[in-house]
């Protein structure tokens, strides 16, 4: 299989002795004139790479580097911009091999239960007393859900008057509100895009705003979204959730769930009712003026008989492509499952690089520092679901040959190596072995946090057999050691 499947060279991403490679790559366009603060920007990244989870002390390994990577976040001449443009420039590189990709929206809040002394560190969310801020992120993912990295993001904190409930919101225009994230982002994410690859915007179900769903359709923008309104339908004269439920079943399809952690549930499979329809959805109370006379698709699926304790899956979804048969609807359910990446997207950025740790006293340094980190996360999450998307390719188009010699010897706790490279499934589970992962049958593949660990420590291996030999990293050759 050759490494070009995805549109881009796979040792540029996962190498793990070479992480500067990788992050020169990401941030080579960077738009910073002073070239010493681009090689601190890419020798900073790296390390983040190479040591993900770990505080920055720790990754940089000494005083005078950890003094510099601080004075860095520092420097006026870049910010979390022109990390994020740089990148994203990248991402789109990464995008031609693609005739769809989506990309997936959503915010998460990054909490300061101790923030640091400073008045950088604002609100967010409703309460008074909750210290950090809001994390908007659109992410980039081919619809077999592999990440191909970050269209956009923004960070902001709430001011301490927003946190009151005002009763005048649906009096509110749209641009004073915080909802006009999900538009904004909209038209970023989709800058400068190929005109041969279609992007599809997936939010759930805080992006049912009629503006959003107004701008999707008089722009000719793609989205999918799931309804959480039950608005007016005007051809049927009543409400959307009563139309749905009177439409007749199209078919059913087979769906895996994952596990519930919460719960303790198993990872299951789900028998989903499939509906579809046409309708025109009439503007939310006070907003006639703004109604616009072009339909919709909706598109229901909705689990039969779910097992007791796990949550039944009843998605009804809203999307500006045509929906005209039921492999059509099939297809929109597929792509909406895809929306749990940006969960664990930033389940890895806030777990497994610890941003919620950084002690930054103004926001400018935790924007900057966020926006390295997010690169890191989205380089952990591409391994995960490659691996499980290509599991049969050779693990030699992301590990050298010291590199998977080291892990297959150390992991098996074995001086006997494989005649061949171990498959990329093989390497992912041993690099989850050296992470804590157990590897029995009923546990599944390994997660992104147990693969940071085990990256870690397969790293801290590959240094240590370094020093030992006295040979460079890059320079080792297992096969002489």
């Amino acid at each position: 299989m050759s490494p070009m499947y995805i549109g881009l060279e796979w040792q540029e991403i996962m190498s793990i002795t070479d992480a500067r490679s990788w992050a020169a790559g990401e941030l080579g366009s960077i738009a910073v004139r002073d070239q010493r603060v681009v090689d601190r920007l890419i020798w900073t990244l790296a390390k983040s790479a190479e040591h993900p989870g770990r505080t920055i002390p720790q990754a940089c390994g000494g005083s005078a580097e950890t003094k510099a990577a601080y004075r860095l976040m520092d420097n006026d001449s870049f910010s979390s911009e022109s990390v994020l443009a740089a990148h994203r420039e990248r991402t789109i590189e990464r995008m031609p091999s693609h005739d769809i990709v989506l990309s997936i929206q959503d915010t998460s809040h990054v909490v300061y239960d101790s923030p640091p002394n400073g008045g950088g560190i604002g609100l967010c969310s409703s309460s008074e007393y909750r210290k950090g801020a809001l994390m908007h992120t659109a992410l980039a993912v081919t619809t077999e859900g592999i990440p191909l990295g970050l269209l956009d993001q923004q960070i902001w904190t709430r001011a301490p008057e927003e946190t009151r409930k005002n009763r005048s919101q649906t009096k509110r225009s749209i641009e004073d509100k915080e909802g006009v994230k999900w538009l904004e982002c909209l038209d970023r994410s989709l800058e400068a895009i190929p005109s041969r690859v279609t992007v599809v915007t997936v939010c759930d179900r805080e992006a049912d705003v009629y503006e959003f769903i107004r701008k999707a359709l008089l722009e000719e923008k793609p989205i999918l979204i799931r309804a959480v309104y039950n608005r007016r339908v005007i051809e049927e004269h009543r409400a959307l959730f009563a139309l749905v439920e009177s439409s007749p079943e199209a078919g059913k399809i087979l769906i895996d769930i994952l596990r519930d952690a919460h719960k303790c549930l198993p990872p299951r499979q789900a028998m989903l009712a499939v509906k579809f329809l046409q309708a025109t959805l009439w503007p939310t109370l006070g907003k006639a003026k703004m109604m616009v006379e072009k339909p919709v698709y909706v598109v229901q699926a909705k689990e039969i008989d779910p097992p007791e304790r796990a949550e039944a899956v009843d998605w009804l979804l809203l999307t500006t492509l045509p929906v005209t048969s039921f492999e059509d609807a099939v297809e929109k359910i597929n792509w909406y499952s895809r929306r749990w990446r940006i969960e664990r997207f930033h389940y890895v950025l806030k777990s497994g690089c610890g941003i919620e740790e950084l002690q930054f006293q103004t926001l400018d340094r935790l924007k900057k520092a966020i926006a390295l980190y997010s690169l890191v996360a989205w380089r952990i999450l591409w391994l995960n679901y490659q691996a499980r998307e290509t599991p049969e390719a050779s693990c030699a188009v992301i590990l050298e040959k010291h590199e998977w010699h080291a892990l297959y010897c150390i992991a098996n706790n074995t001086p006997i190596l494989p005649e061949t490279p171990p498959t990329l499934e093989e390497a992912v589970r041993l690099i989850g072995k050296l992470g804590g992962h157990l590897g029995r049958k009923h546990d599944g593949m390994p997660g992104v946090k147990t693969l940071r660990r085990g990256m870690q420590r397969l790293k801290d291996i590959l240094q240590a057999l370094s020093i030992i030999c006295q040979v460079p990293l890059l320079s080792m050759d297992m096969g002489n050691v």
